[in-house]
């Protein structure tokens, strides 16, 4: 077993076909996983300082640990330390392995580099390489993991009875919702998936963005380059693969809401959404919510 520590942007991007191949191996390739989520991010963010601890077996992969060293400016005064290769859309985070003795190698392998102080590990997906990460890093100074608790909407039976099992209170705000927007104007939902919807959804994510109530408080692409040029990159790679899912509401022919997700299998994850603040006291947001709900189910989706 050989494990080794990867720093170099460019070593890493040369991994891309065996990286994708290993983790469709363990079964655990997802959008999140795979090697274009986190090349498109250094690409973004070029200034990231990379940190993976790569396993190998006779040659062929074992293991992939994607660390770097964290940005978190306020823990500079106990010294330099470590964290997961994630950005803020990353749900989750996971160390891939082949079985608990390659974990092992690559734990030992990174204690015994110098000059960490700590290491945080947020967003680990619980599973058991968490299990055996906590049992083999006991008494790791200064050694933090929060696994996800990400919310959650279960597609179980039918969009019927999912409607039907929200309140009373619910469902009257929903019709009032459906009333004032349809009195406005017509209304037009349109889903985005193709490699040809690109341009499209990142015109309008962009767009919505900067007509976000959330752009007065410097949370959106406008206000994070890094952010806006990893979606750039991303985007087209999800489509091409079949994970994009973009959902946007017309009214009258405008975009004033839109849903950017990304599905797999049975599974979807949501990771941006934003409407028009000129158009919030029609809830747009909360109209097309409902609405690719119960798309979702009408489609077979789970989770």
């Amino acid at each position: 077993m050989q494990v080794r520590l990867i720093q170099d942007h460019a070593d890493f991007m040369a991994l891309a076909p065996r990286w994708d191949h290993f983790l469709a191996q363990l079964g655990q390739l997802t959008p999140f996983s795979c090697h274009a989520w986190f090349s498109a991010w250094l690409a973004a963010s070029p200034d990231t300082a990379l940190r993976l601890w790569l396993a190998e077996d006779q040659g062929e992969l074992a293991g992939l640990w994607p660390l770097c060293v964290s940005e978190n400016r306020w823990r500079e005064r106990i010294g330099g330390g470590l964290e997961f290769l994630r950005n803020p859309e990353t749900p989750f985070m996971d160390a891939w392995v082949r079985d608990a003795s390659v974990l092992q190698a690559m734990v030992q392998a990174q204690q015994t580099q110098t000059g960490w102080r700590w290491l945080r590990l947020d967003g680990w997906l619980p599973g058991q390489a968490l299990d055996d990460f906590e049992s083999l890093a006991a008494g790791q100074p200064l050694l933090t993991i929060e696994p996800v608790a990400a919310p959650y909407v279960l597609l179980e039976g039918v969009w019927e009875d999912y409607w039907q099992s929200r309140s009373v209170r619910t469902r009257k705000a929903h019709r009032n919702v459906i009333n004032k927007l349809e009195k406005t104007g017509t209304l037009e939902v349109k889903h985005w998936s193709q490699p040809e919807h690109v341009p499209m959804v990142l015109e309008v994510m962009t767009h919505l963005e900067a007509r976000s109530w959330k752009q007065a408080e410097g949370r959106t692409l406008i206000n994070d380059q890094r952010l806006q040029r990893f979606f750039a990159a991303f985007t087209p790679v999800a489509a091409a693969r079949g994970w994009l899912s973009c959902y946007v509401l017309f009214l009258d022919g405008q975009a004033v809401a839109v849903e950017y997700q990304l599905a797999q299998g049975d599974r979807v994850w949501g990771l941006r959404g934003n409407y028009d603040e000129a158009f919030a006291a029609l809830s747009p947001g909360a109209y097309l919510n409902l609405e690719l709900i119960k798309r979702l189910f009408e489609a077979g989706y789970r989770h």
